[in-house]
């Protein structure tokens, strides 16, 4: 991949060589998109590292902020170069690919899911994220032009996202389409949400929180109260919006948004420490839950459910959670997806779950 070739502005391009680290990537409703290289690499950022005085962009794996190593690096992309352009409008881009074996896919869940449901018997586990992966094969060498088409293309279908695209030596190539913030810096304080629960924005009962089963509202509760109770020992000031569905890629999810405010001790990575992972996409209590997933799921999450955003680049410190994501390299593709699982919970509706949060990635392969 020598000599890539990253539109900038209509007709301009910036040229990256295979040792030039990037991210291109696109805040919610925005219209423009940013890219930043490092034609050093990416800095790998120890765990107990400040993040005050750091610039550029950032992308932590699941288990950033957690005693289990995940022999992935927080990874800081600093901005030897950072543009910003309009994203550009729609072209004929289109990515063939074939999916993996479908029933391969299905016995391995359904291992992983009585596996870790056990835990609701053997531990005090109230709620675990259980996740899987669907692997395609790329009919066509993905060069530099096609994965800033794919990143284009995801910026146009979900406008209402953040689209991220980054690529680094020490953690792959990946994509993401998120609706979840993590942690949000804005001029009345910090921001984060509660996103939890999932419908089908085709079904009408979707539209408003008395058409949702209580298994989603207790999914939902369950993130706002740990939200709550991590913000109270560190927050000065906070308040919690009411709950309502939010749309994000043809799904609807509930939503509690939350803003606050901090002393000036109260340090960034302690917030980043305090809210990761969420029970949305690990569980509760964190420990049993984290358990139940290193012992269930039959892969590394890596970069899937950490988060990755800018840090106090162009006035802006915003992180959201990698979901909606797939792990791309030359010819194939690994999309991730996850779903709440209650004791209440059945192994069909989890996993019918996890294809439709997996459409996002899959229609960027269609015309």
């Amino acid at each position: 991949m020598k000599n890539e070739f990253i539109p900038a502005t209509g007709e301009e391009g910036i040229a990256l060589c295979d040792d030039t680290d990037f991210a291109l990537y696109r805040r919610p409703d925005e219209t423009h998109y940013t890219l930043v290289a490092d034609a050093g690499g990416a800095a790998s950022l120890p765990d107990d590292a400040p993040l005050e005085g750091e610039r550029g962009f950032l992308v932590a794996p699941f288990l950033y902020g957690t005693a289990a190593p995940s022999g992935l690096p927080t990874l800081l992309i600093r901005p030897h170069t950072c543009t910003q352009a309009p994203v550009p409008d729609g072209g004929g881009f289109s990515l063939s690919a074939t999916p993996g074996d479908a029933e391969d896919e299905r016995m391995a869940y359904h291992r992983s899911f009585g596996r870790a449901y056990r835990r609701f018997s053997t531990s005090s586990c109230h709620k675990f994220v259980l996740s899987r992966c669907h692997d395609v094969r790329l009919h066509d060498a993905l060069d530099g032009h096609g994965l800033t088409s794919l990143f284009f293309k995801a910026c146009r279908l979900y406008p209402h996202s953040y689209v991220a695209l980054w690529r680094t030596q020490a953690g792959g190539t990946w994509l993401t389409a998120t609706p979840e913030t993590l942690l949000r810096h804005e001029p009345d304080g910090w921001h984060t949400m509660a996103l939890a629960g999932t419908m089908d924005a085709s079904d009408p009962r979707s539209a408003t929180p008395e058409g949702w089963s209580a298994k989603n509202r207790e999914e939902q509760a369950c993130v706002s109260r740990y939200i709550a109770d991590r913000l109270r020992p560190l927050a000065r000031t906070w308040q919690a919006s009411a709950t309502r569905p939010s749309l994000a890629a043809g799904l609807r999810h509930l939503c509690t948004h939350f803003t606050f405010t901090t002393g000036n001790d109260v340090q960034l990575r302690s917030l980043l420490n305090t809210l990761h992972p969420t029970p949305a996409v690990c569980g509760w209590p964190a420990g049993e839950a984290l358990a139940a997933i290193l012992d269930a799921e039959p892969h590394a999450r890596r970069y899937y459910a950490g988060f990755s955003g800018p840090l106090a680049l162009r006035g802006t410190t915003a992180f959201y959670v990698t979901l909606r994501c797939m792990e791309l390299t030359a010819t194939a593709a690994r999309l991730y997806a996850g779903g709440g699982i209650l004791k209440e919970s059945r192994e069909e509706d989890e996993w019918q779950e996890t294809c439709r949060k997996m459409q996002p990635m899959l229609r960027l392969f269609s015309s």
